[in-house]
């Protein structure tokens, strides 16, 4: 049961880290093809997002990784 939890978390961090990439990649698409420019709430949405999910990530790994 143990092991079975493990390579379940595992799956779903890697799950995260590539939609965590996906998304950093379009928005450095949007930025290179001018849509940003064209739509204000776009960008606010999805810098925000984008910001939220690093937040709640970096304060979940520091409940679960103790720090000197």
């Amino acid at each position: 049961m143990r092991q079975t939890l493990i390579v379940l978390g595992v799956i779903c961090t890697i799950g995260c880290f590539f939609g965590f990439c996906v998304a950093l990649v379009d928005i450095v698409q949007d930025v290179k093809t001018g849509v940003y420019k064209a739509n204000f709430q776009e960008v606010a949405l999805e810098i925000l997002g984008f910001s939220l999910y690093t937040a709640l990530a970096f304060r979940f790994l520091r409940s679960k990784i103790p720090l000197v």
